[in-house]
């Protein structure tokens, strides 16, 4: 084996050819093979700037340069490293390859896997369209296992699939089988479907929902007659749309549903009040949004200057619309579109509504006149008294969060009525002379001792008065 590659080296730099051996070109490739004479066959791959004319016996030329280029280039210098050597073992990728036994062996081997795996893909695709039984099907669902629903054609063989799905109890079979169903049934079969099992009808419509196919939804819902969750779901549709009059707008196709033949007595419920109430609040908000909105941005009115706006009056509700009004426009004429006395009578809010929402604005506009005159009435002979529907003890709590003087704090406290009501009060907000007197009032001594101690010690007025009645022996304790 050693002398015939040393002498297929001196073949190949000296260009001498016997009459055994035998030269095949192959140009267009760029192999070159030889085989001498001992039958064996070196191959010559990937050899450039080789011609074949360059190897026929019968045409040799001169050449100033006997050795072939291919020993220039990497491979070439790789194999004259391994011929010098006379190493057994061939470099991994050479010039030279040779067509070993065991090569062929494993190319017969690779042929034979490909005809078996040819074979198995046959019969693959025949067994897909061979139906197993339909709990085998869904178990195999169940297990994650290959599985196909296609051979399944007749419409008791998609009944059977749901049926045990739904006995299974598995959602995501369920889903699985219901899908396939919609796809090779028509609606109306599919629609007895969902109606004859109830368990798949739940899981259909959540399914919907988690998809968000409104669309669809509210189809389903009108077919099974949920009339009630057909409004909702299109309610919730309108009630997030922008902008305002957009919202108007689906608002009132919501309210046109209620009046509807099939919503004959949905439409006289409950929702169909809050709706229209609704739209009117929206419908008002509107023309005030676009008003304040410009004269704020031209600064034409000192309150906005003031007490800057935290947001749109948009969106808000009624309550929240009302304390925006008594705040910014409580002196407007009563008509006007922004009027609190308008808003009052059109949405039919009660007095205490009222009168609490306008106390909280006046309050922290510290317009204690127009705050007084909220709460006062007039009596008999022309005579004015302060009286209120709502207690005087969250007005006090209401003033002095809003930071009023001593003086008028006091005077709100006197109105309560109730003297331990009135005590609790007092302590809470820090108005300790006030709260003692209470106590006198109601000559509770042992609260007056334990509240002794929480009275500060910079309050002399405070302790000079408990001191005092607590050394008078004219007063009666309880």
């Amino acid at each position: 084996m050693m002398d015939d590659r040393r002498e297929a080296r001196a073949v190949v730099s000296r260009r001498i050819f016997d009459d055994d051996d035998e030269w095949r070109t192959n140009t267009g490739a760029g192999i070159v093979s030889y085989t001498t004479s001992s039958a064996d066959e070196i191959r010559f791959d990937d050899v450039e700037e080789i011609r074949g004319d360059d190897f026929e016996p019968e045409r040799r030329q001169a050449t100033s340069n006997p050795v072939m280029s291919w020993s220039k280039t990497e491979r070439g210098k790789e194999w004259s490293a391994w011929w010098e050597a006379g190493d057994d073992k061939r470099p991994a990728s050479g010039a030279f390859a040779t067509t070993s036994l065991s090569d062929k062996k494993s190319l017969h081997d690779l042929q034979s896997d490909v005809r078996v795996l040819r074979s198995k893909l046959k019969e693959a695709e025949v067994a897909r369209w061979n139906s197993l039984p339909v709990r085998e099907t869904i178990k195999r669902m169940m297990l994650r296992k290959p599985y196909t629903l296609e051979p399944y054609k007749s419409y008791e063989d998609k009944v059977g699939l749901l049926q045990i799905a739904i006995e299974f109890h598995d959602g995501n079979c369920i889903m699985a089988v219901l899908q396939f169903l919609k796809r090779t049934l028509k609606y109306g079969k599919f629609f007895d479907l969902l109606v004859r099992f109830p368990e798949a009808e739940t899981h259909y419509i959540a399914f919907l929902k988690q998809h968000y196919d409104w669309l669809e939804l509210r189809k389903l819902y009108n077919l099974l007659a949920r009339y009630e969750d057909e409004w909702v779901l299109r309610y919730n549709q309108s009630r997030n749309a922008t902008p305002a009059d957009t919202r108007v707008r689906r608002l009132e196709d919501c309210l046109r549903f209620f009046d509807s033949a099939s919503c004959e007595d949905l439409g006289r419920s409950y929702y169909a009040v809050a709706v229209k109430e609704q739209i009117n609040l929206l419908s008002r908000q509107i023309p005030i949004e676009e008003k304040d909105a410009k004269v704020e941005r031209l600064g034409e009115y000192h309150l906005f200057k003031t007490y800057p706006r935290q947001s749109p009056v948009l969106y808000n509700s009624l309550i929240t619309t009302l304390y925006y009004c008594c705040f910014y426009h409580y002196d407007c004429k009563p008509d006007a579109v922004q009027s609190p006395v308008k808003f009052r009578t059109d949405f039919k809010l009660s007095e205490k509504q009222y009168l609490w929402m306008a106390l909280a604005a006046q309050a922290r506009l510290r317009r204690w006149e127009k705050f007084e005159q909220l709460l006062t009435a007039k009596g008999w002979f022309g005579s004015t008294k302060l009286k209120s529907p709502i207690s005087f003890d969250k007005i006090v709590e209401l003033i002095h969060r809003q930071k009023a003087t001593p003086d008028k704090i006091d005077k709100y406290a006197r109105l309560i009525d109730d003297l331990s009501l009135r005590f609790k009060v007092l302590a809470r907000i820090g108005r300790h002379f006030l709260a003692v007197q209470t106590l006198l009032e109601l000559r509770d001594r042992n609260q007056l001792l334990h509240y002794q101690d929480k009275v500060p010690s910079t309050d002399r007025r405070t302790h000079d008065l408990m001191y005092r009645a607590l050394q008078d022996v004219s007063i009666k304790w309880r």
